[in-house]
């Protein structure tokens, strides 16, 4: 009698383990569903979207065949933490920043054309638009970085006119408020035309924008004398290479705001070409 209690104990205790296992393996595949799951919906960290202002909608995935239409909304797609590259048509196209800023934060972008241009005539054209303050002085929409990286290839760019030509700008550029550590700007066979604003402005504060010119030519339109880099005494670090300017001029001549100490010496740019206070 005993035994047979025992046996029906252990064939019952049996029948349990049998349950927690195929509970258990039940369990593991529902937690390796949902992990290929997650998997799947994570934003993918590297990115290349297609923007085409002529056929793009904003709306579009972003493909070679349907491409979106502004650089905000492919900047946008691009993960924090991620990298991605924005590719425009070979083709004399203007892409305006006119509705709002373009704010990358903790993120690397490249802008580019595929297939790469035969010459400038074909560069795709980057512009930024102007509105005034309530205060009556000039201020840009443009790309505001924030701990990050901006790159432009083969590209004209053309920084905005002033609507208010003798009032004040106030944080005016194409690029502008640089306020965290770690901001890396760089033009690779650009063309830049300044038009009333400056290309890079620097916000106050201890933080080092890094700017790198490689191949790309700079003049200005109309009679404003608009700088490429207004450094305001923020602390910049600038490299020219094979790039230039309209005869008679200097590439020192197109960065504004460069401060010195009482002996003369530069303190607020480091520069590969010479600089005067």
């Amino acid at each position: 009698m005993a035994f047979t209690e025992l046996e029906t104990q252990v064939g019952a205790l049996a029948t349990s383990v049998s349950a927690l296992a195929a509970e258990v393996r039940g369990k593991l595949t529902l937690i390796d569903a949902r992990l290929d799951q997650a998997v799947r919906d994570a934003p993918t960290l590297v990115r290349s979207v297609w923007v085409d202002p002529r056929i793009g909608a904003d709306t579009n995935p972003g493909t070679q065949t349907s491409p979106m239409r502004t650089l905000k909304a492919a900047c946008d797609t691009i993960p924090v933490g991620g990298w991605g590259q924005i590719l425009l048509p070979a083709a004399p196209v203007v892409l305006d920043i006119d509705e709002a800023d373009i704010t990358l934060r903790n993120k690397s972008v490249l802008i580019t054309v595929s297939p790469t241009p035969a010459s400038a005539n074909s560069y795709p054209v980057i512009r930024n638009s102007t509105f005034l303050r309530t205060d009556g002085s000039n201020q840009n929409r443009g790309f505001v970085l924030d701990n990050s990286t901006l790159q432009i290839r083969y590209c004209r760019i053309e920084t905005a006119a002033l609507l208010a030509p003798d009032a004040s700008l106030v944080w005016a550029g194409f690029i502008r408020r640089t306020d965290t550590l770690g901001v890396t700007v760089g033009f690779q066979s650009c063309v830049v035309r300044l038009g009333g604003s400056p290309l890079i402005v620097r916000s106050t504060g201890a933080s080092t924008l890094w700017a790198h010119f490689y191949g790309t030519s700079v003049d200005r339109v109309g009679e404003h004398q608009a700088p490429l880099i207004r450094a305001d005494q923020s602390p910049i670090v600038v490299g020219f290479w094979n790039s230039s300017v309209p005869a008679g001029q200097s590439l020192r001549d197109y960065i504004q705001g460069v401060a010195a100490d009482a002996d003369g010496r530069v303190i607020n740019v480091l520069s590969n070409i010479e600089l005067r206070v």
